[in-house]
Parts: structure tokens; sequence; C-alpha cells
């Protein structure tokens, strides 16, 4: 077989363009498979397409073959390679045209658009933001803080109105560019202790005004601890006022 081929091939030059890959479709790679012959004598492109090469790879295997390889096996079936000129592909990788379906990938589902839900967007309310650094035990005033729009908001609670904290009273320094939180904030003092204040005495529609000494600080509405300046007795009473409180005494019932 070999020798009937080399006494009968032509003079004429083939290219034998190598391509990249190669899926064999059959249990024999051959030259066509690897390659395009081009040539002018068709009798030679058809007899150099038919030369075996090797076996071709299982389904689950790949093998790759180099252009000197390729040459080899074309020397033992008696092709003198200078009368042809090689070209494309320095390696070509040759694969089971099998593995080609196995690995192909698969089309995506088809999802109805009625059946994709719309990504839930969950708005954030502004919160009040300290444009400077606030000191612990200062007022706010206008100027002091902003609305801004937050990107992430954690669990904390947070000012969203800026009447929520204008003229209230910081019990924690709040730094610039901080959100300001509900609990960093209470009324502005209006009993300051050691301070004498004022204390009204209410029982049954009689107002008394006595004089008396606060031991705390305390807004108001807070209840502070006084001090009796007659004889220094402590009872609790209610911020009601700028250095002024109020207690609520029972009423004395006399007996006939």
């Amino acid at each position: 077989m070999v020798v009937a081929f080399a006494a009968t091939h032509t003079l004429s030059a083939a290219e034998i363009r190598l391509r990249a890959r190669c899926l064999a479709g059959g249990t024999v790679v051959k030259l066509s498979d690897v390659a395009d012959i081009i040539s002018t004598d068709s009798r030679q492109s058809t007899a150099l397409s038919a030369i075996e090469l090797f076996s071709a790879p299982t389904a689950t295997e790949q093998r790759f073959v180099r252009v000197r390889e390729i040459q080899d096996l074309l020397l033992l079936h008696g092709i003198n390679l200078a009368e042809h000129q090689f070209s494309g592909a320095s390696e070509v990788t040759v694969q089971n045209a099998a593995m080609e379906k196995r690995i192909a990938p698969s089309k995506p589902a088809f999802v109805p658009v009625q059946h994709i839900k719309p990504p839930v967007v969950r708005s954030v309310a502004p919160i009040v933001v300290a444009l400077r650094s606030l000191s612990r035990g200062g007022v706010i005033r206008e100027g002091d803080v902003e609305l801004q729009h937050p990107a992430v908001i954690d669990n904390a609670t947070y000012v969203h109105t800026i009447e929520e904290a204008i003229g209230h009273e910081l019990v924690r320094a709040i730094p610039a560019g901080k959100p300001v939180v509900t609990d960093s904030l209470r009324s502005p003092l209006a009993v300051h202790r050691g301070e004498v204040v004022t204390v009204y005495s209410n029982s049954a529609g009689i107002r008394i005004r006595t004089i008396g000494r606060s031991r705390e600080e305390g807004s108001i509405g807070e209840l502070v601890s006084v001090e009796s300046t007659l004889n220094r007795s402590t009872y609790y009473a209610r911020v009601s006022g700028i250095r002024e409180v109020e207690v609520f005494a029972r009423p004395t019932h006399v007996e006939n």
C-alpha cells in the first residue's frame, strides 16, 4: 500500500494546513481530520487525506499532537516531507466527538416573565447627623445638625427630624459626621445639683410656696431629691420649670 502510493504520487507540492482542534468521529484519526489538504492534484489530495495517523481518543480523553509528531507519522507512510509545505497550528487538540456533546453547555432554563419577582427596595428615612463635634452637656442649636440619607443603617434608634434634636441637651459627645441617637439626648436641665429651688406644694386646691435645695440635676418632668431648708429632711419633687419643683401633698382629714 505504502509502496504503491510512493510510486504513483506526483511531484507537485501540497500544503498541509494543520487545525488547532480536531473532533474525531470514528475510531481512527486521519490526516484529513487534523489538517486541510490544499493541492492542485486531486488524486494527491485524496491520497494524503486518507492516511491513517493514530487511534481516536476515548469519549473521556483528549490528545495533544504536535506538528513534529504528525510529520514523523507521515514519514512512516513513505511521504517525502520535502515535497510538501506545513502551515497552520503547531499543535492539534484531538477530542472524540462524543466528548464534545457531553461537555456542551446546556441552554439556560426559560423563566416566564410573570414568575420573576422584582427586587425589594427598602426606603431608609433620613437621619439627623452632627455637622461638627458636639460636646456632652451642650444644647443642640440650629446649624449644629442636618438631615442625611444613610446608605446603610443598623438597629440603633436614630433621630429622624431636626425638631427632635433642636433644644435638647447631649448626655454624650457626638463626633462630626456621626448620627444622633435618641438616647444621647435629653431635655435641657432646669434644675442643677446644689441649686436653691422654689418648691410648690399642691393640696386640695391650695398652692403653697417654699424654698428647698436640689440634691440632683434634672429636666422638666423628672423627679429629683430636694432637701428642706427648714429641717434638712429630704423628699422627691417633680421638676416643673427653671429652678422650680412641685410636690403633691395628700389632703389632711380633720376629725370632728
